[in-house]
């Protein structure tokens, strides 16, 4: 009994732990207060100025100097320079989204909003990405959002930002082979999400990501994994919903730290001989809307009662 609960309260603690990484763009500062919200600015920690047709900040602005995360997401008409250099007089601001904006290339002055951790660039596919990236090369940035910029392929001057721990590329069209070589010169880095990228084929360049805890490939065509994933020797989650697996992936029993796996939505139909055993480390499966027969979720269920979560519907 004392066993089985020190499982349980590991398993809730590592279940926190995904939780966490799957909101890694969320931080918890305080209430999120837009420009109406002028009177409470002394308190202000996030605030949210999208959609607001703006050309410049508003002056309120610059005496926020408890401000953790501003969005100015959709302001197509702002200048950019002017407002980070309002920015850069803040000394505790450490997220910034600016995303849906048109921008082309980034203001020479944005590398003086250096305490940022926490940068969303989402659908501004026509900003020069590599002048970016040099800009960023000197914050201690840990999370950098790409998506919906129908990127190919990734200027290898993303690889100066040594610090970088969470990269989300979702809903592109990326080249996976080239992006793998460039990420995995990128020392931290521990979370990447490529779901929605249209993918068939996971390259073998795949196990050069061998630093990766957490992995999202949702919403693709993959219908395997290389037989070199199994030396992915960090990788605690995968995510893979949605894709063209007809069968459960026998690479799931091979990963030596592998806890945690969603597989739902995909057309699996069968679960190969393997997964019968014991003497590998997934303790969480969900696996719902497959082509499983009811008679071989019995059997699943049956095959998986150790786990701590496992699903099937």
């Amino acid at each position: 009994m004392k066993i089985r609960r020190y499982y349980t309260y590991f398993f809730l603690f590592f279940l926190s732990e995904v939780i966490l990484s799957c909101n890694t763009f969320k931080t918890y500062y305080g209430t999120t207060f837009q420009n109406k919200n002028i009177y409470k600015v002394e308190k202000t920690y996030r605030l949210d100025l999208s959609e607001q047709n703006l050309t410049e900040l508003p002056e309120f602005v610059n005496t926020l100097k408890e401000l953790r995360m501003i969005n100015l997401s959709g302001n197509e008409n702002i200048n950019l320079e002017k407002a980070f250099e309002t920015l850069s007089s803040l000394p505790k601001l450490e997220v910034i989204l600016l995303d849906s904006i048109k921008c082309k290339e980034l203001p020479d002055n944005f590398k003086k909003l250096n305490a940022l951790h926490h940068v969303s660039l989402v659908n501004n596919p026509e900003l020069n990405f590599a002048q970016a990236f040099e800009l960023m090369s000197g914050f201690n940035l840990e999370f950098l959002n790409l998506s919906e910029n129908h990127l190919q392929e990734l200027p290898k001057e993303i690889n100066q930002i040594k610090s970088l721990r969470d990269l989300k590329l979702s809903s592109n069209q990326l080249k996976l082979s080239e992006l793998f070589f460039t990420l995995s010169t990128i020392p931290k880095l521990r979370a990447l999400w490529i779901d929605n990228n249209q993918i068939e084929l996971m390259p073998f360049e795949t196990v050069m990501l061998d630093k990766l805890i957490y992995l999202y490939l949702d919403n693709n065509r993959i219908s395997e994994f290389p037989p070199e994933m199994k030396n992915m020797n960090k990788l605690l989650v995968l995510h893979a919903a949605n894709n063209n697996f007809e069968e459960l992936p026998i690479i799931l029993t091979q990963m030596p730290q592998i806890k945690f796996a969603i597989l739902s939505n995909n057309p699996i139909k069968s679960i190969p001989q393997g997964f019968d055993k014991r003497n590998y480390s997934l303790l969480a499966l969900i696996m719902d809307g497959t082509k499983l027969t009811e008679g071989q979720k019995k059997t699943a269920r049956i095959m998986f009662r150790r786990f701590f979560v496992f699903s099937a519907h």
